[in-house]
Formats: structure tokens, sequence, C-alpha cells
């Protein structure tokens, strides 16, 4: 189904132009799941029109600098801690790419989960990859989630939105769709030793990064894993600020400035409201995550297995 979708999309994505004509098509695209090669990851599964920029070529390179932070906290054998898997291309690359031990994946959104265990087959090392069904939270049971079938699949926690759908749904004047889902406190996940204790994770949960990181404190004081962070607003950075200063952990990440990108340093309160959607690090090993994290080197990449 996707055969002639494919090349009318890569014409009027390279073109400025008929950018306009790209969203177009793309809202015309059924939402149908295709299965291709991707660029650094292999054989990978999407929906058509909602994972459309994973098609083309190279399609991870705009990642480049979040996949280097990634790096930044990646140890030989490490366990890392994938909450808000998606539908998996983070926890490919990293298993393709990085010698990790293992790469827990978090997901409770259902077609998310669909598509992930589906990724996690085509894998080469799909051994290293464990897919977990759950969200992670501040609380043990269930969860009410506000769907997105719409966009690239940010669901959001009923409590968080306030009851607002979606962003996808919420742009397409859509009313909300939710599904009850099983919330976990990292600290008990740890606790009943369902995996190894995580030596770095990412977190990006659509604004519930905070709510992650209340059930974590015993895990990250424990173990201190190192942290990759995607704040979604003001208050959810100015959160993990006041989470994480009090444990120790430093946190660096880009400061906007006149220059594209911004400047690279540890920061502090003030900056959490200056970064509103960005992606920072933390760790307790503060020397680790001084010097600047540059993009990583795509071309130069091999696959791990």
């Amino acid at each position: 189904m996707a055969g002639w979708y494919l090349p009318l999309y890569n014409l009027v994505r390279s073109s400025g132009p008929l950018r306009s004509v790209a969203r177009a098509i793309r809202y015309a695209m059924p939402d149908s799941k295709v299965t291709t090669r991707v660029d650094y990851l292999g054989p990978f599964q999407f929906r058509l029109k909602r994972h459309h920029w994973l098609y083309g070529s190279r399609a991870l390179s705009g990642h480049a600098r979040n996949l280097a932070m990634f790096e930044r906290v990646i140890d030989p054998d490490a366990v890392f801690y994938d909450v808000g898997l998606n539908i998996g291309y983070y926890a490919r690359f990293i298993a393709s790419h990085f010698p990790v031990r293992r790469v827990a994946g978090f997901e409770p959104m259902t077609q998310n989960i669909d598509l992930a265990r589906r990724n996690i087959e085509l894998c080469p090392r799909a051994d290293v990859i464990r897919l977990h069904e759950i969200a992670l939270g501040d609380t043990d049971g269930d969860e009410l989630l506000q769907v997105d079938d719409i966009t690239d699949g940010s669901a959001v926690l009923d409590r968080v939105s306030g009851g607002q759908p979606a962003e996808g749904r919420l742009n397409a004047g859509l009313p909300g769709m939710t599904e009850s889902v099983r919330m976990m406190r990292l600290d008990t996940f740890v606790a009943e030793a369902l995996e190894p204790p995580p030596t770095a994770m990412k977190i990006d949960t659509e604004g519930a990064e905070v709510i992650v990181l209340r059930g974590a404190r015993e895990t990250l004081e424990t173990h201190a894993p190192h942290l990759v962070i995607a704040t979604h607003g003001r208050e959810p950075a100015e959160g993990c600020f006041r989470l994480l200063d009090p444990l120790g952990y430093g946190l660096y990440g880009w400061v906007p400035s006149g220059q594209r990108g911004g400047s690279y340093r540890r920061l502090t309160f003030e900056n959490m409201a200056e970064l509103a959607d960005n992606n920072i690090l933390a760790s307790r090993n503060h020397a680790r995550l001084e010097p600047e994290v540059t993009p990583l080197p795509m071309d130069d990449l091999s696959l791990q297995g």
C-alpha cells in the first residue's frame, strides 16, 4: 500500500515550496502499518501517516544530538531504561549501536505496544530488549491515559492533561480518547527485581517526568543512574530540578542564546524557565557531563551483533 506514497513523499519533502503539499499529503494518507528499512535501524514497522518522519533516507540524522546524549551516559554492559518507549526507535538504535547488556522499555499505550513488540522482534539483538507494558509513575495501580492516535503516539496521563485530549486529537478538534493502563513506581519495579537496576535512563513522558522521578526516589538515591530527560514545559522542567538537585544530581543542557541551540552549560533553577521544551542530562557524576555534547557522527556508526 505504501509503494506509491514513498517516492511522492520524498519528492515534496526535499523541496521547501512543496512542504505545504507534503502536509496535505500526510493528512490524506491512510494510517496503515508498513514495514520498511530505516537507516541506522534496519527493518522497522510504523504507521504510514502517524510516523511519516521515518520515511526517506537518514530519518534519524535529525536526532544526532539526542543520540549523542545517550552515548554520553551509556557505558559498556549498561542497563538502559527507556521510559516512554513509543514504538521503539530509540531502544532499537541503542541496542544496535551501543554495547548494552539490557534495554528495558516502558510503554503503556496499546497502539504503540503493538508496534514496539514487532520492532523488537525485527531487531538483530532482540534478546537485549525487554518490553514492559506499563507506565512508570508515582503510584502502583491503574491510571487513565489520553491516547494520541493522530500524531506520533504522544499519549499523556489524564491527570497531566487536566482531562484534555492528547495533543494530536486536540489539534485536530477531536474529543479525547482514553484507556486504563497499569502504572508502577520505578522503586517497586526495581525492588521486585523485574530487571537489573538501571545505570542510565531516558525519560520522555509528555509532561509526566516529575511523576516518574517521584516514584524513583529510592532508585535514584541508591543506584544513581544517569538521566536523559525530555522536559515538556516550564513546570515539569522546574519540578525535575527541585527533585534532582537535593539528591546531588547536576543538570546540564543548552540554554537558549543568540546562537542556534544556545550554549551548553550546567543548569540552574533559573534556566529551567528558559529551557521549556528541551532535553537535559543529569548525573551525580558531574565531571562526566561537563564537556559539551556534540552530535553523533552518524556516518561512522556500525551495527552491533
